[in-house]
């Protein structure tokens, strides 16, 4: 080869490395990268137009819990499952029907489940390689059977009262179960708990399931369930009782506790609580309904309701779980909060009533958050609380910036006749955009 040649071949070689430096400075994303680098929460929360999953027939029953508390979760082929109770919200009907839906494309179309489809939650794989799937439900019943039993403490109306454990029999198991994906089927096994400060609780005449939260984990699973990096599960439940009965002036109120099963949910040991004392509002039901996450720093944070148009509490945790901070007002509304952790690094939460909102973060100890956006209504008939939504909501990530939420709509208008409103679960998509 000639000097000429090799001359022109090396500027050739300049020229088209040149080129791919200029697309490389035009398009690279170097404004997005600084902001994800060194600016806490500089992105926009975007959230797109709803589309419709479900509605209830204008002819239904409008009872509150029917065709409400819509939860997402994928099944073992990808598909996202959205579960929706369709059955009156009762503690004496926590086995009552549930309406699935099925979405194959990331929730942009959906479908009523049919046979062929699989319904097991494949969120929590254990170690001994079974998704879990929540205990077994049981409904409330009557409290006859402590007849002859004195209770430890009793509300001023004598609507609640606790009864310690020791002074009853008490059963400590319960049914749970779990999903086998190799041969496609959900499994039945017995789980235990080991709590010293257990008892049972008594509301207007009914025994709680095993006088025990553990039910609560069908609705808030598995939003209320962390799997831990030894391969453990850490769970938050909620329940009345739970405490000294000689050491709380809010027995009736509900308290957070957090349990650890080392043995893919056979059996779970008490670790901590966090008591509604000096904590809530007088007139607040208490800490429940808790929720979860893992922060990119590795600190376990929970969020918590405390009734219907009161605020929300968050707490953290640098032990995991041994102990937790004394909870902060997170928001001033919030039930049934929400929180996932994407893969970007943002954490996002949703919760409501009044209202439905969603509130984002990408600072990796999750304490600095922005200001709630509000998911929009249809109308809003400003009656009450429950006229507008149920405001349960569930959110599930679908890709590294992306999350999708589900939520209720009482008043959107009915397919069959838009002059009736009925209450229609809709999803939308959630989105961390840094590219702006």
């Amino acid at each position: 080869m000639t000097q000429a040649r090799k001359t022109t071949l090396y500027l050739l070689i300049i020229n088209a490395l040149l080129v791919v430096l200029v697309i490389f400075i035009v398009f690279f994303p170097f404004k997005a990268l600084y902001r994800r680098l060194f600016k806490t929460n500089d992105f926009r929360l975007e959230i797109s137009k709803p589309i419709i999953v479900a509605q209830a027939l204008p002819s239904e029953e409008q009872m509150w819990g029917i065709f409400q508390f819509p939860r997402m979760c994928f099944t073992d082929d990808g598909n996202i499952l959205l579960k929706i109770a369709n059955k009156p919200d009762s503690i004496n009907n926590y086995d009552g029907e549930y309406l699935y839906y099925i979405s194959e494309d990331q929730g942009k179309m959906w479908r009523k489940s049919n046979e062929e489809d699989t319904l097991a939650d494949c969120t929590l794989l254990m170690e001994n390689e079974m998704y879990f799937q929540g205990p077994k439900l049981e409904n409330a019943y009557d409290s006859e059977v402590l007849s002859g039993a004195i209770p430890s403490y009793s509300s001023a109306d004598g609507r609640f009262m606790l009864f310690d454990t020791e002074n009853v029999s008490a059963p400590n198991s319960f049914a749970s179960f779990e999903y086998d994906y190799k041969a496609k089927r959900i499994e039945t096994f017995d789980s235990q708990y080991s709590w010293d400060k257990r008892q049972l609780a008594v509301t207007n005449g009914f025994l709680l399931p095993c006088g025990h939260p553990f039910y609560h984990f069908e609705m808030h699973s598995p939003n209320s369930i962390i799997k831990e990096k030894d391969g453990s599960l850490f769970s938050a439940v909620y329940g009345r009782g739970g405490v000294e009965v000689n050491n709380s002036e809010n027995l009736s109120k509900f308290n957070v506790h957090f349990l650890r099963s080392n043995d893919s949910g056979r059996t779970w040991n008490y670790v901590s609580s966090i008591l509604s004392e000096g904590v809530c509002a007088e007139e607040s039901e208490g800490l429940c309904e808790p929720c979860l996450t893992v922060t990119p720093d590795g600190q376990y944070i929970v969020l918590m309701r405390t009734g219907s148009g009161l605020p929300s509490y968050i707490s953290y945790s640098s032990d995991n779980g041994e102990s937790w901070s004394v909870p902060t007002e997170f928001d001033t509304v919030g039930v049934d909060p929400q929180l996932l952790t994407l893969d970007c690094g943002a954490t996002l939460a949703s919760y409501g009533r009044p209202g439905v909102y969603v509130r984002a973060t990408d600072d990796k100890e999750c304490i600095e958050w922005k200001i709630p956006e509000e998911i929009s209504m249809y109308e809003s008939t400003g009656e009450n609380y429950f006229s507008d939504s149920c405001c349960y909501t569930s959110l599930i990530q679908i890709d590294k910036y992306t999350a999708l939420l589900a939520y209720s709509d009482f008043t959107y208008p009915s397919a069959e006749d838009p002059e009736v409103k009925v209450k229609t679960i809709f999803v939308r998509k959630i989105h961390i955009n840094y590219n702006y």
